[in-house]
């Protein structure tokens, strides 16, 4: 039962109710990316002990684009220049990119933990509230629209893009001063297996399991490779705009 409320000048009471359902797959591997949320909208009914919440019917799109507009509406109106790595903004998703560059890389192979020191690609990284999505590119330089995108060449990330996190300690939120904390969830976190057998092309190899997944890297580390060799990454065959407007993600 709901209670109605009361001041000095008014005296409130319920009228509707908005209802949030999530829910995660339930069969496959699991991903932050597997989670989904729908929303649903419920009359408030009168009764002998007071209003009660009536049946409801899914929110659409449309109407939750409407209920974000009245949500944001008090928000402060304040605006500041967005970071020169970051593609694209919205109330619930945050693009960038990231600049290749020689980075530690944490390995988890044998209950052990090596740290190899590789050149990472340039990254484009996508949030999607908690969820994490990753791809890779082949020239380090800001990304436009019709940029070719390849999987990322890491551990514990899925075909589609999504990254198994995991028991990483997540950012509380994904606005545009959050990006070093996302990007530490990739690069501070030890990888322990591929979740897909396409995360690198090898010359004579159909499929790249944990084993030559790990053997790769160590070869660049030993080497004390400068330069991700860009022929070692497998094509995502689309483009950063097709990528960015998927909503299987």
């Amino acid at each position: 039962m709901i209670q109605a409320e009361k001041s000095a000048e008014y005296q409130f009471a319920p009228a509707h109710a908005l209802v949030f359902h999530s829910a995660t797959k339930k069969d496959g591997p699991y991903s932050s990316s597997d989670k989904a949320v729908v929303l649903t909208s419920h009359p408030i009914l009168g009764s002998a002990q007071g209003p009660v919440i009536g049946p409801g019917s899914v929110v659409g799109l449309p109407d939750q684009e409407q209920l974000l507009g009245i949500l944001t509406t008090n928000l402060s109106r304040r605006f500041s220049l967005l970071p020169e790595r970051v593609l694209a903004v919205s109330a619930a998703r945050l693009l960038w990119w990231m600049p290749a560059a020689r980075r530690p890389m944490l390995v988890r192979t044998d209950r052990k933990i090596q740290r190899l020191l590789v050149p990472w690609p340039a990254l484009v990284i996508l949030v999607n509230g908690s969820s994490l999505s990753i791809a890779a590119l082949a020239e380090n330089a800001r990304p436009h629209g019709d940029t070719p995108l390849f999987h990322a060449p890491l551990a514990n990330t899925y075909a589609h893009c999504g990254v198994c996190t995991g028991s990483a300690v997540l950012p509380r939120s994904a606005g545009v001063d959050d990006l070093e904390g996302w990007e530490a969830v990739i690069t501070e976190s030890a990888f322990t297996h591929v979740n897909h057998d396409g995360t690198l092309r090898i010359a004579g190899k159909d499929e790249i399991d944990s084993g030559e997944h790990f053997r790769f890297w160590q070869r660049l580390s030993k080497e004390r490779s400068t330069l991700f060799p860009v022929e070692a990454l497998a094509p995502l065959d689309t483009t950063l705009s097709e990528w960015m407007q998927e909503d299987d993600r």
